[in-house]
């Protein structure tokens, strides 16, 4: 298990296990009924937390209507998070921050958007997914763990350079489905490389906080 995990180091090592991560998490439904144990009972904890370091937007439904643990470093700063977090409320996700009450955004351990609630370890995060099953709630726990902050690229560095990508890619007429591939594109080369070790060292991070919930999911 933690050679698969430790071996993404990559975004687009983390893309091509999409299709994985969306077969292994219908486990978490079923380990119960099926008598499944330990490391089979971590992984899909451990998967769903490398999931959401891609493109938040594209998996909202599934954060709505999957009753799983998701660690995620929040949402890229080229989305709206204030809608991003709407959408999650209205879908019934339950968000809570690691050791923050702060919505992290990704590459920052800042967004601005306050309030979320705080909780400092693992064990009660995996209490709170208990009581969440107890209640019959069948959407997701999200837990926003921020990037650490050696590793961050601060939010007004990195909000400039979204914001002088997006006005590049509005000048080239480039929107729909090549916008966003753009856009990261962009901010790869001007970070000189940054972001692409900023997403690295997240997505450790978040799998290290995944495993670290699976050992306390009862």
């Amino acid at each position: 298990m933690a050679i698969y995990t430790f071996k993404l180091f990559s975004a687009e090592h983390i893309v091509s296990i999409v299709s994985v991560i969306a077969f292994y998490i219908l486990f978490l439904g079923y380990h119960e009924k099926f008598g499944i144990k330990g490391g089979s009972k971590i992984f899909p904890v451990v998967l769903s937390a490398i999931l959401v370091t891609l493109d938040i937007s594209e998996d909202l439904s599934a954060l709505g209507s999957i009753p799983m643990i998701v660690v995620s470093a929040g949402a890229k700063a080229i989305l709206d998070i204030g809608r991003t977090l709407e959408y999650m409320e209205t879908s019934g996700v339950t968000v809570v921050g690691y050791k923050t009450n702060e919505f992290p955004s990704f590459y920052s351990r800042h967004s601005g958007f306050q309030g979320i609630y705080q909780v400092d370890s693992a064990e009660s995060i995996a209490n709170i997914h208990q009581k969440n099953l107890e209640c019959g709630l069948l959407s997701a726990l999200l837990v926003a763990n921020p990037i650490q902050e050696k590793d961050e690229i601060p939010a007004q560095e990195i909000e400039a350079i979204i914001t002088s990508a997006c006005s590049k890619a509005l000048e080239n007429n480039i929107s729909g489905k090549e916008l966003t591939p753009y856009l990261l594109a962009e901010i790869v080369r001007k970070t000189e490389g940054r972001s692409l070790d900023s997403n690295r060292a997240l997505a450790l991070n978040n799998v290290a906080l995944g495993a670290e919930i699976s050992l306390k999911v009862h």
